[in-house]
């Protein structure tokens, strides 16, 4: 009695394949060649990712946010990991937006409350 999940074998197909099933019976992943791109494609792709430069990205941040390192040299150094920006609500409340990567916070002064 055969079962669904039993997969037949041909013989094309375990010549091309008998290196890259070793290679995972090992552990080992076979290794993966990049793709290639040709001039043509590479120029284009590169030319509708970079915008024009008049165009303007958005209001400078007003705080840049860095986070301390130490390079392998020993020297320190600091990574750019996001930016804040001073805003005045419509109620004319001071407040500034603090974005890392993905994350966006607003932060406002701890003031007291009458």
């Amino acid at each position: 009695m055969k079962y669904g999940n039993e997969m037949p074998s041909t013989p094309s197909c375990q010549n091309k394949n008998e290196s890259h099933s070793r290679a995972w019976q090992d552990g080992v992943a076979p290794p993966i060649s990049p793709p290639t791109l040709n001039e043509s494609e590479g120029e284009a792709a590169g030319k509708r990712e970079q915008p024009e430069s008049s165009e303007k990205k958005g209001k400078t941040p007003d705080f840049r946010i860095v986070q301390p390192g130490v390079g392998l040299d020993g020297r320190a150094n600091y990574e750019n990991v996001g930016a804040m920006w001073h805003n005045v609500s419509k109620a004319g409340a001071d407040f500034y937006s603090l974005k890392i990567g993905n994350l966006k916070l607003l932060v406002f002064p701890n003031a007291k409350r009458e």
